[in-house]
């Protein structure tokens, strides 16, 4: 087991809190409100304080990164109080915070504001590697590299770097199909199906979605079964429009289920009422927590809801509160950490539950729904 503590020392009056100041020295992220550290000074001092502790038979057993902006420390069962304890006074006689993160709580607006600027400092650093890049990935894509091709066309789509020329991005788009790239065919597809850069032409789109699809670009089947489904630009063809969303399903591409759904390819979703005791009043709910805001647990035993194609269980309601399970499906990437669970041993489970028997919440990685 490890502890971690985090030291560091303001300029002057903080504006910020010690929780997101904490985020920022971990992620080595700039942070304004904190003194630059004589980064060499400092390991010089810990290194005269507790000899050797690199080492992986030291006798401290701690872990230190000394980072221009703080100071991380991660200590472990084994670590002497004494470490602690001198790292703490250290701290204090020189004017540093010492925050302990096992005993200081970081506040979920602190996580918030920290995820909003790292993705902000992520985006403009990618911004300027892009410019940066540009050069070389120009002169790649005029000697021909399909890869390049793709890439600069992108760029030109996007408005990254040169502003969004649909003109340039069909040109790059085309030698790169040409040439025999599975994403210059998509995106030249593309191109001729929404008119950018060209004048709009659903049966070259077509072929071009089929070339890509030929090669292997998985998301050209689910573009083939919008079109045919939709009518797009020709008469539509159901069979057509099922056979390439089957494809794109098989692919990994979860939005094909939906799609074939909508067909009557797959049966729609159901919500298993359990004892006729769950009320749930808004079915086409598509987010799991509110979702369950629409279930009324008084006087209910149990509600399942949202049993998918493959007979997983998504969320529940039980008389001892809101329980999402989180869980992963077929190859959606949703983010979640539990793995498939079967239907049959959900419904099992919360049989016990309507029987007074709650071991349930041990054996699955439910989650209580805090309530707003």
């Amino acid at each position: 087991m490890s502890y971690d503590f985090c030291m560091w020392k303001w300029k002057s009056d903080p504006k910020i809190s010690p929780g997101l100041c904490c985020l920022y020295i971990y992620e080595n992220a700039e942070c304004e409100e904190v003194e630059l550290l004589d980064t060499e000074a400092i390991k010089c001092q810990i290194n005269a304080a507790f000899p050797g502790w690199f080492d992986t038979d030291s006798e401290y057993d701690f872990y230190c990164n000394v980072l221009p902006t703080g100071i991380t420390l991660q200590t472990y069962t084994s670590t002497p109080q004494t470490v602690i304890d001198r790292f703490r006074n250290w701290a204090k006689e020189n004017g540093f915070v010492f925050f302990d993160l096992q005993v200081e709580e970081i506040p979920g607006s602190d996580l918030k504001e920290f995820k909003t600027r790292m993705a902000s400092i992520r985006t403009e650093l990618d911004a300027r590697i892009k410019k940066e890049n540009f050069p070389e990935l120009e002169a790649r894509a005029k000697a021909g590299g399909p890869k390049a091709l793709v890439k600069l066309g992108n760029r030109y789509s996007f408005g990254e770097v040169t502003g969004v020329n649909f003109q340039q991005a069909f040109i790059c788009y085309q030698k790169a199909a040409r040439a025999g790239d599975p994403d210059g065919m998509y995106n030249l597809a593309a191109c001729y199906k929404k008119g950018e850069g060209t004048a709009a032409d659903i049966q070259q789109a077509i072929y071009w979605y089929q070339k890509a699809d030929e090669q292997g670009e998985l998301f050209a089947s689910m573009a083939l079964g919008e079109i045919y489904s939709r009518g797009i630009g020709i008469q539509r063809d159901t069979e057509k429009a099922v056979s390439y969303y089957q494809k794109a399903l098989d692919n990994g591409i979860s939005d094909a289920r939906k799609a074939l759904r909508a067909l009557g390819a797959l049966p729609a979703l159901t919500l298993l009422k359990l004892e006729n005791k769950a009320i749930f009043e808004d079915p086409g709910a598509k987010d799991i927590k509110k979702a369950l805001k629409t279930l009324k647990p008084e006087g209910n035993s149990f509600a399942i809801l949202e049993r998918s194609d493959f007979g997983f269980v998504k969320a529940a309601v039980t008389p001892v509160g809101d329980y999402c399970l989180e869980y992963r499906e077929n190859f959606a990437k949703q983010g979640f950490r539990c793995k498939n669970v079967p239907f049959r041993k959900i419904l099992r489970l919360f049989q016990q539950c309507a029987a007074g028997n709650y071991d349930w919440k041990k054996k699955l990685n439910w989650h209580q729904v805090q309530k707003e």
